[in-house]
């Protein structure tokens, strides 16, 4: 704790301290015996998610590492959180299970249950955010905070009624083959009737291609004669804030100023554990 007062300008901007200082004294009772790092996780990273601060976060991947060379078997479902029901939009596993099916449960316990305790170790404060962080590390946080691997039990629901399956989860790197084959996270249509256009923009990274998607996206615009056009950043996940610039580039013809001054604090840690500023 005393490591993020010390290099966060803003700590406790939307969790005053007293929240974070009774929280701390609860997590700190856990820590009488030694721990895995899996237990680890599970006690300290809902402490770090309630300052509600999107940039200070520690995400599952490190704590499923050693799963994966011991050849642990993911959840093989990517869902949607969008709206009230949870939807498959993805299916990487034998079962044919179509997507878009109505995922009810995992296990026999409710997916809106799962839902909300896995959004106690995602930091945000906006639910559309943690909506978007969660549909892209929910196999692994399943794993770390349920111990769910290998063997699944879903119950769905389509247009053929409610079904139970029983499923075998997948390697995690199939996950990253499989998604390394989607489309890139940036797209554009258009309402030709309504004469609306939506770019949507869930991430701001590779800025060369970006410049080529907006070029071609702004010709077809021109061409569709749009006159609304929306731009869709709910689930953006952030990233390279060049994009941003080229993107605004765009929409004015203004100078405009982004912001006006970075403020940086920079350190590195010393061989006797110190720290050199």
């Amino acid at each position: 704790m005393e490591t993020l007062e010390e290099v966060h300008a803003n700590l406790y901007v939307y969790t005053a301290q007293s929240v974070i200082d009774r929280e701390k004294t609860e997590v700190g009772r856990e820590f009488s015996s030694p721990m895995t790092a899996l237990e680890f996780y599970r006690q300290v990273v809902p402490l770090i998610a309630k300052f509600k601060d999107g940039h200070t976060s520690i995400r599952p991947g490190q704590f499923c590492s050693a799963g994966e060379e011991e050849n642990w078997l993911f959840f093989p479902f990517d869902l949607s959180f969008k709206g009230k029901r949870v939807h498959i939009t993805n299916n990487y596993s034998s079962i044919k299970i179509a997507e878009g099916a109505e995922l009810l449960s995992i296990n026999e316990i409710p997916i809106r249950k799962i839902q909300e305790r896995l959004f106690k170790f995602i930091s945000g404060k906006r639910r559309e955010g943690k909506e978007a962080n969660l549909e892209a590390i929910f196999q692994e946080l399943l794993t770390c905070v349920y111990g769910f691997e290998g063997e699944y039990e879903v119950e769905v629901r389509s247009r053929g009624g409610r079904v139970k399956e029983k499923i075998t989860g997948v390697p995690y790197e199939k996950i990253r083959e499989e998604r390394g084959l989607e489309s890139p996270p940036y797209s554009y249509r258009a309402l030709l009737e309504e004469r609306i256009g939506i770019i949507n923009c869930r991430s701001f990274r590779d800025l060369e291609s970006f410049k080529g998607v907006l070029k071609e996206t702004f010709t077809k615009i021109k061409g569709e004669r749009v006159e609304d056009l929306i731009i869709d950043i709910r689930k953006n996940s952030g990233g390279d804030s060049r994009l941003g610039n080229e993107l605004l580039g765009y929409l004015t013809s203004k100078p405009f100023i982004r912001q006006s001054k970075n403020e940086l604090m920079m350190r590195s840690l010393e061989a006797d554990g110190g720290y050199n500023y």
